[in-house]
């Protein structure tokens, strides 16, 4: 069998094996991918969509990568360029923040430093390039056929993502939005804990972004990763956690959510359980010691809190 036609079988298998699972890990959890986009400079309200469009086009590849015949027109071009993107982004965190973090490029469940991520681009595109030169793979569909089967990889994926992870503008109801709650909690009880240091800040006085979470819950630190993202490019919003757990939940708790530059205390036992109302994570907004409202972690923006802290 010709040696050309082997190796181009094995490039198409192992490049659709790095666009599809590279897509998948960074779908779920989607969060870890759109905190990369805003630290880019994006807006929340467009980060829902462009995330979920650029998994969507990684799946795109992968599929036509698997079931394509003539890749060399447009596919592996597009290929290169998605890579070449990427790459920039990686280039520009270690320019800005170091070589140091996850890159995300598979979300959560691989940790790659920017440089390792960059040599992985380099590296698929070499082989995109060899693939351009070597593909025989022939092409057993008419030119009608090619277009409806591009077709079908290009919107199956957009289908299944929008259907099983939504943009949070599209399902999210926040229970408590449009609600004037002014809720007297006892904040007493952050300051009377015997085994923890006190707040730096007076809840009772002033306007802060309160946060109740747990060191092994997700949300939680799904929340926390945000709160480090937000506060990464606005180290003046008021947020500060509590935060609830063993002592050696602690370093996996910041090595996940790398929200070491977001202030914090530890609390355990009743009082937090008073606080919380059983249920994390809490993010609340009070004001001079009165909660006037509580949102979620997948809703809450810098924007919100700016506009809160606008007025009176």
């Amino acid at each position: 069998m010709d040696f050309r036609y082997i190796s181009s079988i094995i490039i198409r298998l192992a490049i659709a094996a790095l666009f599809i699972s590279s897509a998948y890990f960074k779908l779920y959890p989607i969060e870890y991918f759109e905190y990369h986009l805003y630290k880019i400079g994006f807006s929340w309200f467009w980060i829902q969509w462009i995330s979920r469009l650029l998994i969507s086009v990684e799946f795109f590849l992968g599929l036509v990568f698997l079931f394509y015949g003539n890749l060399k027109k447009y596919i592996i071009p597009s290929s290169i360029g998605l890579l070449v993107f990427f790459t920039l982004y990686l280039v520009y965190q270690i320019l800005t923040t170091g070589n140091s973090g996850n890159c995300g490029c598979f979300g959560n469940a691989f940790m790659f430093t920017p440089l390792e991520g960059i040599i992985k681009n380099i590296a698929t595109i070499l082989f995109l390039i060899l693939l351009y030169f070597t593909d025989k793979l022939p092409i057993y569909l008419s030119n009608l056929g090619n277009k409806i089967g591009l077709l079908i990889c290009l919107l199956l994926p957009i289908i299944l993502i929008l259907a099983t992870n939504p943009p949070d503008a599209l399902i999210i109801f926040d229970r408590y939005e449009g609600k004037v709650l002014n809720k007297n909690p006892d904040l007493e009880l952050l300051y009377q804990s015997e085994k923890f240091a006190k707040p730096t800040v007076d809840f009772r006085r002033g306007k802060h972004v309160l946060a109740l979470l747990s060191l092994t819950c997700g949300h939680c630190r799904l929340a926390a990763l945000k709160f480090h993202t937000l506060m990464s490019r606005k180290p003046n919003l008021p947020i500060y956690m509590i935060l609830n757990g063993e002592d050696q939940n602690l370093s996996e708790f910041f090595e996940k959510t790398l929200a070491k530059n977001v202030p914090y205390s530890r609390l355990n036992g009743k009082g937090f359980i008073e606080l919380s109302e059983y249920e994390v994570p809490q993010i609340l907004f009070i004001n001079n010691g009165v909660i006037e409202k509580k949102v979620s972690h997948i809703t809450l923006t810098d924007v919100e809190i700016e506009e809160w802290l606008k007025h009176n």
